[in-house]
C-alpha cells in the first residue's frame, strides 16, 4: 500500500472513530434538548407527516415556523424512519463531514507537515465549541459543516481567484443561512476578503462580492417569500433597542477564554476573573507578536487564504455587538453563537504559530493544548454517556 493510501486510510479511520465515540455516547440519553431543539424536532416530524415546516403543540393547530430556518428540520426528516435514533445518527454523520472539512482547511496551511496536520486536526475536532455543537439537537450540527465548507472555498478563492471556488463557496453559505440566521452575519463578515484578494480591478472585485452575497442570500430570500404568505407563525423573535452592557462584553471574553482553557460547573479550572486576566494576556501577546513580524503580509498567497478566517475572528463578533446594540439585545454571546469565530481563531493561531514560532516551542505548546482538550474531552464524553447533555457543561 502506498504512503498516500495509508494516509487517506488513517484519515478516514480517525474520523470514523471520533464519530462512533460521539454516536455511542449519544445512545444512552440522546443528544441534549433545549428550547430551540423542540422546534427542529417538531418541524421534522410534521415534514414527514406531510404538514410542511410547521410546529404543532398540544391543543394547537399546525403553524409555520418563522423563528428558525428550515434546513435542520428537513435534514432530520430524511432519517425519520430511524425514530429517536435519528438525532444521534445525524449528529455523528455531520460531525464526520466537519472532520473532513477541518482536514482540508488545516492541510491548506500545514504545507505538507504531517505532524502539524495531525495535531491541529485532532485538537480542532475535540475542542470545546465542537463538542458543544454536536452534543445537542440544534442547527449548529448542519450549520458548522456548511459554513466552514463555504469559508474554505472562499479561502481558496482568495489564494487563486478562481470563479468556481467563489460559486461553490456562496452555495454552501446559502445552505448555512438556511440553518441559522446568524449565517447572514458570517456572510457579511467574510465578504471584504473578496474585495481585498487578488490583483483584479476594483470593479471586478465588487462584482464578485455581489455574486457571493447573491448566492448566499438567495435561498433565504426565497424562504422569506414562501413563509411570508402564511399566517399565524409558530413563534416570533423579539426585537428591541437597548445599548449593550458590560456583562455582554464579559460573555464574549469568557467564551473566548473557555475555548482554550475549558471548564464546567463540575470541572472548573479558573473562575471568571482569572479568565479575564488570561484573555488579556493572550491578546497582548498576540498583538505584540504580530506587530513584530514585518514579513507578515496578506498580499502573499497563503496569507490571502487566511483572510476569511481572520475576518470571522474579529468582524463577526463586532457585527454581533452592533446587532445587539441596535436591534436585538436578547442575543446571548454563548459558545453556540461564537463557535464560528472560535474555530476560525484556532485556524489563525495555528498558522501564525507554525510559521513564526520556533518549531520545538510550537510542538510543545500544541501538545499542551491537545492534552488540555483530551482531558476535557474524556470528562465530557464520560458525563455525556452516563448522564446525557444536562446542564453541567452549559458554560464550557
Amino acid at each position: 500500500m502506498s504512503t498516500r493510501a495509508i494516509k487517506i486510510s488513517a484519515l478516514v479511520a480517525g474520523g470514523i472513530v471520533l464519530s462512533v465515540v460521539l454516536f455511542v455516547c449519544s445512545l444512552q440519553w440522546g443528544p441534549g434538548v433545549h428550547y430551540d431543539s423542540i422546534y427542529y424536532m417538531n418541524g421534522a416530524d410534521n415534514i414527514s407527516a406531510g404538514k410542511g415546516y410547521t410546529a404543532s403543540f398540544t391543543g394547537e393547530h399546525a403553524k409555520k415556523i418563522t423563528t428558525f430556518p428550515p434546513l435542520t428540520s428537513y435534514v432530520l426528516s430524511i432519517f425519520e424512519n430511524l425514530g429517536n435514533l435519528k438525532y444521534a445518527v445525524v449528529n455523528s454523520l455531520f460531525f464526520y463531514i466537519f472532520f473532513i472539512t477541518s482536514y482540508f482547511t488545516i492541510k491548506k496551511f500545514a504545507k505538507g507537515k504531517d505532524t502539524y496536520l495531525v495535531i491541529a486536526l485532532f485538537a480542532a475536532c475535540i475542542s470545546p465549541p465542537v463538542l458543544d455543537a454536536f452534543s445537542w439537537i440544534q442547527s449548529e450540527v448542519v450549520f458548522l459543516p456548511a459554513v466552514f465548507l463555504s469559508i474554505y472555498g472562499l479561502s481558496k478563492y482568495c489564494s487563486k481567484v478562481k470563479s468556481r471556488d467563489l460559486i461553490w463557496s456562496g452555495a454552501f453559505m446559502g445552505l448555512a443561512l438556511m440553518t441559522r440566521y446568524a449565517g447572514a452575519i458570517v456572510a457579511l463578515s467574510v465578504t471584504p476578503s473578496i474585495l481585498l484578494a487578488g490583483k483584479t480591478t476594483i470593479g471586478r472585485r465588487i462584482k464578485n462580492a455581489v455574486v457571493f452575497l447573491a448566492l448566499s442570500f438567495l435561498p433565504l430570500a426565497m424562504y422569506f417569500i414562501w413563509h411570508g404568505r402564511g399566517k399565524n407563525p409558530a413563534s416570533t423573535r423579539p426585537f428591541d433597542f437597548k445599548a449593550i452592557g458590560a456583562e455582554k462584553l464579559m460573555q464574549l471574553v469568557y467564551m473566548l477564554d473557555g475555548s482554550f482553557i475549558p471548564g464546567s460547573d463540575r470541572f472548573r479550572v479558573f473562575a471568571g476573573q482569572e479568565y479575564v486576566i488570561l484573555f488579556a494576556i493572550i491578546m497582548v501577546l498576540l498583538v505584540l507578536f504580530v506587530s513584530r513580524r514585518k514579513e507578515l503580509a496578506l498580499a502573499r498567497q497563503t496569507e490571502s487564504g487566511l483572510l476569511p478566517y481572520f475576518l470571522v475572528v474579529f468582524v463577526y463578533p463586532l457585527l454581533l455587538l452592533i446587532l445587539m446594540a441596535t436591534m436585538d439585545s436578547t442575543l446571548v454571546l454563548d459558545m453556540r453563537l461564537l463557535s464560528v469565530s472560535i474555530i476560525s481563531l484556532y485556524v489563525v493561531l495555528f498558522y501564525l504559530s507554525k510559521k513564526y514560532v520556533d518549531k520545538k516551542m510550537f510542538k510543545s505548546l500544541a501538545m499542551l493544548l491537545v492534552l488540555i482538550f483530551v482531558i476535557h474531552y474524556d470528562g465530557f464524553m464520560y458525563y455525556f454517556y452516563n448522564n446525557g447533555r444536562g446542564d453541567v457543561f452549559e458554560n464550557i
